[in-house]
């Protein structure tokens, strides 16, 4: 046990330099093993367990100065929330993917919308596609959709 019973901050200090803190228990097979370290060489907190960190239901994961971005799993539903900025997803892999999949009705996941790296498009994979609120006159701008009397059109600007 390591117990702070007083006032002040209980302070775990490894002063050798590049070194680190590590935190190790017993695996579940009698040997020990690396949990996670306080990596001294790289100033980063490296997760070594196999099943990575588990934040229990309710409790959120947040980034940034203010925690303004946040992961967030109830029990039932998952969030991402950011309240600054613009939320950028990125793929630096050449020629790879994004894509955005769900359960497609039959117990299987399926891509639904593919950013595709190689072509350089944008693929909506689902039979139907549902636009609502759109516009019932031309916009005046070119390469918008738009609804005149039932008709999907695309406006020529």
């Amino acid at each position: 046990y390591i117990q702070q019973q007083g006032t002040g901050d209980l302070i775990i200090e490894n002063t050798t330099d590049d070194k680190d803190i590590i935190f190790q228990s017993d695996d579940g097979t009698g040997s020990v093993t690396e949990y996670f370290r306080l990596d001294g060489g790289t100033t980063s907190i490296v997760v070594s367990a196999s099943l990575g960190m588990y934040f229990n239901d309710g409790i959120a994961a947040r980034f940034g100065n203010s925690g303004d971005f946040i992961a967030f799993h109830d029990g039932v539903d998952s969030f991402l929330s950011n309240d600054v900025g613009d939320v950028t997803i990125r793929n630096n892999a050449n020629d790879k993917d994004i894509r955005l999949q769900t359960d497609n009705g039959s117990g299987l996941v399926t891509d639904y919308i593919l950013l595709d790296g190689s072509d350089v498009s944008t693929k909506i994979l689902t039979q139907k596609v549902i636009l609502s609120n759109l516009p019932t006159s031309d916009p005046n701008n070119a390469g918008q959709l738009y609804n005149e009397s039932g008709f999907l059109r695309v406006s020529a600007g």
